[in-house]
């Protein structure tokens, strides 16, 4: 970096500047706002603009400047051939760009196949779009090791006005895409001198940040938390009827070697198959009848959760709100506009199998580290040597760079230009706060770089899907007003663009459950709360950090 050499007439010399801009990751997105002197970016605080976190924002979105100035960053483009690793330039592989794509063209992209990270980006979904129409063969793939969404209904809760809240392996104070204004709209609920305070209820797996702040947590095993969450609902649903505590009575006396509770005999609706849960204590009967009682009694002041990894009973908890009579209250669920993914999005195991196969000659990998985090029987590694020709776009040199044919240097969100639909539906502008130190390229640029366009800048890439998006009246003035204030809410007010706005039919319940083998050795995977699937292990800041559970710094215990 070199000192600034000419002054512009924006800004007098040590004077901060304020940009709104936003950090996505893994599919959810959160605004901030990026304090810079000098044209150096060097704090990052929340946008108080921005109704999922109002000012807030997270450990990962602080750390970010530090990965900003990382100088193990990578700065060259790398072309391999055998084992040598050259550095090339943007312009020889733009070269290799016009001539390698010219010849997928002509055959309409047999062969080709992209991978990328889950986005919700509308202008990388629109060049997606016109990539995959351009190339009608070509295949995209996209995976990300942690996201929340995958496989269920986006899902929003209203905590600050709930009473009562159930999570099943749920840590919406943690991990939740909406983590940052969830855990505000809790902490205002636990004042005293705001009126009465609402409790909370946990059942998990592992320790959260959720479970450590519960009123009563239950820990179980995370294969027997769908069981649970069966029993709960054929009990609420009996509860209608009959007493609460017969139900729960023969949920506690239920184990590996006696029949179905007898409350699962119920034919009214739909039920769920019989498998018995252990529960040899008094414990787990005292937690259950607890909460069907104090859920029964705030009824459409509740809220029951379920976190990822239980898309199995994700039905059951939507079908135990609607019972409660939430909806519209305290929860809801949508698919926000683009902000799950098309239907031309395949999954990575079909994509890995391609590639065991042969049949994938160019691949383009949009960031990730698949090698590195790819379930190991894919073997992602030795399919990936059968690749014909494999592109790489990467922050850094890193395990899949580095056995792909050409390695691309990403520029860092705070360097680049962008845009994301958060986990409400949000329209929110990334914008860059300083040149690309590196002088990387965005995902949408490489695309656009693919696709020939000469309108391949970012801004202008952004700009034209903005105005294609929302068609404002007033144009350019709409499209500066979104960039300065790091989002576009098409006349929502901020108080309610968390909201959704449409709520589609209850999805049928499912009548097949696989039996949780408690005697089994049960691995369960979870992000870390300062490495999260660990794409951060290169922020010092954030290795620092402690624990929130553990509150170890630098320890293997």
């Amino acid at each position: 970096m070199l000192p600034a050499s000419r002054q512009t007439s924006e800004a007098a010399p040590g004077q901060p500047q304020q940009f709104a801009t936003t950090m996505e990751l893994a599919g959810s997105a959160i605004g901030l706002m990026v304090t810079c002197v000098d044209g150096r970016p060097i704090k990052i605080e929340g946008n108080p603009h921005d109704p999922a976190s109002l000012g807030a924002t997270h450990v990962y979105a602080q750390a970010a400047l530090l990965e900003l100035y990382d100088p193990d960053r990578s700065k060259d483009v790398y072309w391999r051939h055998g084992l040598e690793e050259l550095a090339r330039s943007w312009q020889e592989f733009g070269q290799f760009v016009r001539k390698h794509f010219d010849g997928l063209r002509k055959t309409g992209g047999e062969g080709f196949r992209i991978l990328s990270q889950s986005s919700t980006s509308p202008t990388l979904a629109a060049l997606r779009d016109r990539l995959l129409k351009a190339f009608p063969k070509a295949q995209w793939h996209e995976y990300e090791p942690v996201a929340w969404h995958a496989g269920v209904p986006r899902i929003y809760y209203g905590l600050q006005e709930a009473d009562v809240v159930l999570c099943f392996d749920a840590d919406l104070l943690g991990m939740h895409p909406m983590a940052v204004r969830y855990a505000r709209d809790f902490a205002q609920r636990r004042d005293p001198d705001r009126g009465s305070m609402c409790r909370l209820y946990v059942v998990e797996s592992t320790p959260s940040i959720t479970g450590v702040i519960a009123d009563h947590r239950l820990p179980l095993r995370s294969g027997l938390v769908q069981q649970l969450v069966r029993r709960l609902y054929a009990a609420a649903r009996q509860t209608a009827s009959s007493s609460a505590p017969a139900a729960f009575a023969a949920f506690a006396a239920s184990d590996s070697s006696h029949g179905s509770p007898s409350f699962l005999d119920s034919s009214d609706g739909p039920q769920p198959t019989s498998a018995p849960i252990q529960s040899h204590d008094d414990a787990t009967s005292r937690f259950l009848h607890a909460v069907l009682g104090d859920l029964r009694r705030h009824a459409g002041k509740c809220v029951v959760a379920v976190g990822p990894g239980h898309q199995a009973v994700a039905q059951y908890v939507l079908a135990l709100n609607e019972l409660f009579g939430t909806f519209g209250r305290t929860f809801w669920y949508d698919s926000a506009d683009g902000a799950d993914g098309p239907e031309r999005v395949r999954p990575l195991d079909e994509l890995v199998e391609q590639m065991h196969s042969g049949e994938v000659g160019t691949l383009l990998i949009l960031g990730g580290n698949p090698v590195y985090n790819a379930p190991v029987d894919f073997d992602y590694r030795e399919a990936l040597g059968r690749v014909g020709t494999s592109i790489h776009l990467s922050l850094y040199r890193d395990e899949t760079s580095r056995l792909c044919t050409w390695h691309l240097p990403q520029s860092h969100f705070l360097e680049s230009w962008g845009d994301a639909l958060g986990y409400d539906g949000v329209y929110r502008v990334i914008q860059p706060t300083i040149e690309p130190l590196y002088g990387g390229k965005s995902a949408i640029e490489v695309l656009a770089m693919i696709l020939g366009e000469e309108a391949g800048s970012g801004h202008e890439l952004v700009k034209a899907e903005f105005l294609r998006r929302f068609k404002p009246d007033d144009g350019e003035a709409s499209w500066r007003r979104a960039v300065h204030d790091g989002l576009f809410l098409v006349g929502r007010p901020a108080a309610e663009a968390s909201a959704p706005r449409t709520a589609p039919p209850l999805p049928p319940i499912p009548e097949d459950e696989v039996p949780a083998k408690p005697r089994q050795l049960e691995i369960v995977f979870k992000p870390d709360y300062r490495l999260f699937d660990g794409r951060f292990a290169n922020n010092a800041w954030l290795q620092e950090l402690p624990d929130p559970i553990t509150k170890l710094t630098w320890d293997n215990a």
